[in-house]
């Protein structure tokens, strides 16, 4: 096996996988451009020092908007 396959067999199966309902879907998120400024903005706001913590508040306090 040559030295371009190894990495790029490497590549396929490098972030771990969850599975949902709809499939298993890989566990980290991309943000688009102009969202990333917003989110690290926020997260600096509630001085927390993981994004899942952000990701967590988000949705527990957003919970009530999505239900309606």
């Amino acid at each position: 096996m040559s030295v371009m396959s190894l990495n790029s067999a490497r590549k396929v199966a490098r972030h771990s996988k969850i599975d949902t309902p709809k499939g298993p879907r890989e566990q980290r998120m991309r943000l688009p451009v102009d969202v990333t400024p917003r989110f690290l903005g926020l997260q600096d706001l509630l001085s927390f020092n993981k994004p899942r913590r952000i990701v967590e508040w988000l949705l527990t306090n957003s919970k009530s908007a999505i239900k309606q």
